[in-house]
């Protein structure tokens, strides 16, 4: 998983870069008779980001577009999985593994994302740390045809007599335009990536992330939640509700050990330099490794004042 994460994160700058990675083969995981999760693989790791496909007596929801590259494969793989017309597709957030298949499903079907998100895709962006560490990337404005054509400011419920969405917003948590979708009566919940399986988490600090504000969306998560739900990942299987409050866990005990040094004098450097406890050993990936993740930590704070909803 730790190599899968890299290799995940490596086609977002390739489809940003205009190359085409490896196809692989896609992987459905039945959540219940509404809901699959579709997983693109290769024989190393998984290929940009989860699409969830949930279909009821309405029509056909989408959660996540995937990458540029992959985007009319994702959509003919969705249309034979399903027999209702695909009306409503939802992103997560702006990043291109997980929105950069939009235009594939724009000429007939409502885009939702965030107004932040959507204010990121119009505009040319930055990506630091999307491969490894010290890696920096540059995103072109999405054409109209890759931006949203509705947004909204904190919560979205699309319920209907058939249709059991609710969309809710995170705010300055992975990014400042993250969304989860739940599908309540199936006790389901597609988390973006507010948690990266087996890895502590990536926050894009330079695009409106915070630690504190993603601890507090986990928080807030399982507080409207209960045992029993499953939690879908960008990346990765599906969690428990004892997973994801494992997760937090590790955030928030991490977060609180690296501000308490911080405001007793040490320096970054020093704190980095230290490492974390033995017992966060596990939670280090080549994306994040412990370093990185006490750098995101202090990074965030200078936004931690915009963190209450």
């Amino acid at each position: 998983m730790r190599i899968g994460i890299g290799i995940a994160v490596f086609a977002v700058v390739l489809a940003g870069s205009g190359y085409h990675f490896v196809i692989g083969y896609v992987v459905p995981t039945n959540i219940n008779d509404k809901i699959t999760v579709l997983t693109r693989k290769n024989v190393f790791a998984q290929i940009g980001a989860n699409v969830v496909v949930y279909e009821d007596a309405e029509g056909t929801v989408v959660v996540d577009a995937q990458l540029p590259p992959l985007a009319a494969l994702t959509r003919s793989h969705i249309e034979a999985l399903v027999t209702k017309p695909i009306t409503t597709v939802l992103i997560t957030h702006w990043h291109p593994d997980h929105s950069g298949g939009i235009s594939a499903f724009s000429s007939d079907a409502e885009i939702i994302a965030h107004e932040n998100a959507a204010q990121r895709l119009s505009a040319p962006q930055e990506g630091f740390g999307l491969t490894k560490p010290e890696s920096h990337h540059q995103f072109a404005a999405r054409s109209a045809d890759g931006l949203p054509n509705r947004t909204f400011v904190d919560s979205l419920d699309l319920q209907t007599e058939s249709t059991d969405v609710k969309v809710v917003h995170y705010p300055v948590a992975h990014t400042d335009g993250d969304l989860v979708v739940i599908f309540p009566s199936s006790q389901v919940a597609v988390i973006g990536d507010l948690v990266w399986p087996n890895s502590f988490p990536y926050v894009d600090v330079h695009n409106g992330g915070s630690v504190a504000g993603l601890e507090a969306a986990l928080k807030e998560l399982l507080a409207v939640s209960e045992p029993g739900y499953r939690f879908i990942p960008g990346h990765g299987t599906p969690l428990s509700f004892e997973d994801v409050a494992a997760y937090l866990d590790m955030v928030s005990r991490t977060r609180r050990w690296v501000e308490t040094q911080l405001d007793e004098g040490l320096t970054i450097d020093q704190i980095a330099a230290s490492g974390l406890a033995d017992e966060w050993d596990q939670w280090g990936s080549s994306l994040v490794p412990a370093s990185v993740w006490i750098k995101m930590i202090q990074e965030s704070r200078s936004v931690q004042s915009t963190v209450k909803r």
